[in-house]
C-alpha cells in the first residue's frame, strides 16, 4: 500500500487542504544482469526476483527468485527459491515457509572444489512478530528452523538442521540518518554419522548519515558485521563475502572463517540531472576490511588460521525514471595477510537492473 499527502492551496489566503491519496500495489519485481567480480569478464550472472502481494489473503507475500551464472564453459550455477509469508493474527505475527535449491560446479572457492559438482536443497519454516512498525521505526523478531541437504563429488552427503533466533531494529532520525542493527543466535546439528553440533552468534550494525559539511546531497555508509562460531561449522554457516558489496577487491568467497568481522565504509554524493529520464547519478568511494579465523584443526588454503584483508575502490550508481539502474565499481586488494605477493590488479563489476 502506497500512501501520500498533498497540500492544495485554498481560496483563503494562507490556507491549505491536506489531501490523502493511496494506491494498492499487487506485485513488484526486478531483473538484473551482472558479471562475476573478477579481473576479466569470464563470469556472468542473471537474477530474477518477483513478489506478489495479497496473493491468497490480505497481507500475504509470495516470492520467487531464480538465478543463473557461468564462470566458464564447464562451471555453471543455478539457484531457485520460493517462499510464502502470511499474517497469522492481526497484531503483527506472521509465518513463512521457504524452499531453496542450488546446483553448481563449485559453491564456494574456499572449499577448493573448482572441478567438483555441488547440489544443495533446503526447506525452512519461520514464525515472526513485528513488535513495532511506524514510518520511522521497525522492530521484528523471529524464530526459524532450517533443514538442508548437501551433495558434492568429493564428500559424502551432508544433512544439517539449524534453529535461528533473530532480532532486527531499524530507526530513522529527525536529522535524516538511518540506523539499524540485527542479532542472530544459531544452533545446528549434523544428521550424518558424525552427529556433530555447531552454533554461532552473529551481529550487524548499519548507519547511513548525511554529510552537510561536504554538500546537501552527500552521504556516508558504515556497515559492521561479525560472527563468533564454533568448530564443525558447515560451509553455508561460515562467515565470508560475496564480492559484490563486501571485500570488493577479492574474488567471491575467496576466504571464509568460523568467526570474523567485516567492515565497510562508503561515501558518495548524488547529483540530480536535468531531464525526465534521469533520477540521479551517485559517484562513491569505499574501503572494505575483514578479519577471519578458523579452528586450528580446520585450516585449509581458503580457511586460514586467521587472515586480515583490506580493499579499496570507487564506483558510480545511475538511476533512471523508468526503473532502470546501473551500478559499477573498480576495486583492488590493498592488503592480504595470507598472500603478501598477490597481484593488485583491479577487479571490475557492473550490474544493470530493471525494476517494476
Amino acid at each position: 500500500l502506497n500512501a501520500g499527502i498533498q497540500l492544495e492551496r485554498l481560496s483563503n489566503e494562507g490556507s491549505y487542504a491536506a489531501i490523502l491519496s493511496a494506491s494498492q500495489i499487487f506485485q513488484s519485481g526486478s531483473l538484473s544482469f551482472h558479471n562475476i567480480p573478477t579481473t576479466d569478464f569470464s563470469g556472468h550472472a542473471a537474477v530474477l526476483h518477483q513478489e506478489y502481494y495479497s496473493f491468497i489473503r490480505g497481507g500475504d507475500i509470495l516470492r520467487f527468485e531464480l538465478a543463473g551464472s557461468d564462470q566458464d564453459a564447464e562451471n555453471h550455477t543455478l539457484f531457485g527459491q520460493v517462499s510464502y509469508q502470511s499474517p497469522v493474527i492481526s497484531n503483527g505475527t506472521f509465518a513463512e515457509v521457504r524452499l531453496t535449491h542450488f546446483d553448481a560446479g563449485s559453491d564456494f572457492s574456499f572449499r577448493s572444489q573448482n572441478d567438483g559438482e555441488t547440489t544443495s536443497s533446503a526447506a525452512a519454516f519461520m514464525i515472526g512478530h513485528q513488535f513495532e512498525r511506524t514510518i520511522g521505526k521497525a522492530q521484528t523478531g523471529y524464530l526459524e528452523f532450517d533443514y538442508r541437504v548437501d551433495d558434492d563429488s568429493q564428500t559424502d552427503q551432508r544433512k544439517n538442521g539449524v534453529a535461528r533466533l533473530s532480532w532486527f531494529h531499524k530507526r530513522e532520525t529527525d536529522h535524516g540518518d538511518t540506523f539499524s542493527y540485527g542479532l542472530t543466535s544459531s544452533y545446528g546439528r549434523s544428521f550424518a554419522d558424525d552427529n556433530d553440533s555447531f552454533g554461532s552468534l552473529r551481529g550487524g550494525l548499519g548507519l547511513i548519515t548525511w554529510l552537510p559539511m561536504v554538500s546537501d546531497q552527500a552521504e556516508m555508509l558504515l556497515e559492521l558485521s561479525g560472527q563468533i562460531g564454533s568448530k564443525d561449522m558447515p560451509s553455508f554457516e561460515l562467515l565470508s563475502f560475496g564480492g559484490q558489496n563486501k571485500q570488493r577487491g577479492f574474488a567471491p568467497f575467496e576466504y571464509a572463517g568460523s568467526s570474523g568481522v567485516n567492515l565497510t565504509i562508503e561515501g558518495g554524493q548524488t547529483l540530480h540531472l536535468e531531464g525526465n529520464a534521469f533520477n540521479g547519478i551517485t559517484p562513491y568511494i569505499f574501503l572494505d576490511g575483514s578479519y577471519l579465523s578458523n579452528p586450528s584443526n580446520e585450516v585449509s588454503s581458503g580457511r586460514p588460521d586467521d587472515v586480515q584483508l583490506l580493499s579499496a575502490g570507487l564506483g558510480t550508481k545511475l538511476s533512471f525514471a523508468n526503473g532502470l539502474s546501473l551500478n559499477s565499481w573498480l576495486a583492488a586488494p590493498v592488503f592480504d595477510s595470507e598472500n603478501s605477493n598477490r597481484s593488485v590488479d583491479p577487479v571490475f563489476y557492473i550490474q544493470a537492473q530493471i525494476s517494476w
